[in-house]
């Protein structure tokens, strides 16, 4: 009996031909596996600006009970995870969900409630755990910020927290108060949503992520989101867990010296989650930041 014979009877393979089929598989894996990470990335991406648009629904669903006027006064940092800070009303009124829960037919508090999972990116970097805890109140991390700086036009969108022990939970009436005292109080309010230039093109709600902390990028036209410079450690969670860049589909930046030596500026990898006033949301190549810049 010939050898060929032997081997066809058997049903063996020589060395050589099992090398070459485990070559073939890992090859076809390590060409595989990137595609699938991405694919894997992408659908996080699809349910973190579908988060994005369940609260930019519930958003307009509160202009148009408040005549227009936008949730708020409201922190700049959505936070999760609110029932470590007990029973204290004044921080839990830095919640953005906090003010919208009905419309989510939703009144119970605490971690793993709807709005916590709205509120909750499902492609994050950065761990709970990694938050610092402010003394006292215990950890509350955030995924998103809002648009409510001074740097817009008109500036603080959605309000700017002051005078708390004026508070006392009832927006309805404080805003009202606030709007018959004279000077810069009535400044400090949530804005109504027609006064905003550009709504389809300026950011409401974004993925929150520190700018790079170089000081040949002072006075950089690029908005970040909060805490919106490294160096900032005087507020709660002072954000250095926080990523430098957007890190959907990709993460990092490039620095660029502006022609005519104008300074630096940065070119932010990645991608960001971004509601937009007109209730759209989409992914930013990057940040572009604020398209009514304060005059």
């Amino acid at each position: 009996m010939s050898r060929s014979l032997r081997r066809r009877m058997t049903g063996g393979f020589t060395l050589i031909e099992v090398l070459v089929v485990v070559a073939i598989i890992a090859l076809l894996v390590a060409i595989l596996l990137p595609a699938l990470k991405r694919a894997r990335e992408q659908a996080r991406l699809v349910l973190d600006l579908a988060n994005m648009k369940e609260l930019g629904t519930a958003m307009t669903m509160y202009t148009q009970e408040h005549k227009d006027r936008l949730v708020g006064p409201l922190h700049p940092a959505v936070l999760r995870n609110t029932q470590s800070m007990g029973n204290n009303d004044i921080l839990q009124q830095f919640y953005l969900p906090r003010m919208l829960r009905k419309y989510f037919s939703e009144n119970a508090k605490g971690r793993g409630t709807t709005t916590d999972r709205i509120v909750t990116c499902p492609d994050f970097p950065v761990p709970d755990s990694a938050f610092a805890e402010v003394p006292g109140l215990g950890g509350t991390p955030f995924h998103y910020a809002v648009n409510t700086w001074t740097d817009t036009e008109p500036n603080y969108y959605f309000g700017f927290i002051w005078n708390n022990a004026a508070w006392n939970n009832d927006f309805s009436k404080f805003i009202a108060e606030m709007e018959k005292k004279p000077g810069g109080a009535a400044g400090r309010l949530p804005k109504k949503l027609s006064v905003i230039n550009n709504p389809q093109r300026e950011w409401a709600i974004a993925d929150a992520f520190q700018r790079p902390d170089d000081p040949d990028l002072n006075g950089m036209l690029v908005n970040g989101s909060w805490p919106r410079d490294a160096k900032d450690t005087s507020i709660y969670n002072s954000g250095r867990p926080l990523p430098k860049s957007p890190w959907h589909l990709g993460s990092g930046y490039v620095k660029r010296q502006i022609p005519g030596g104008g300074g630096y500026m940065v070119e932010y990898g990645g991608r960001t989650s971004t509601l937009f006033f007109d209730g759209h949301s989409e992914a930013q190549r990057g940040f572009r930041g604020t398209v009514n810049p304060a005059k």
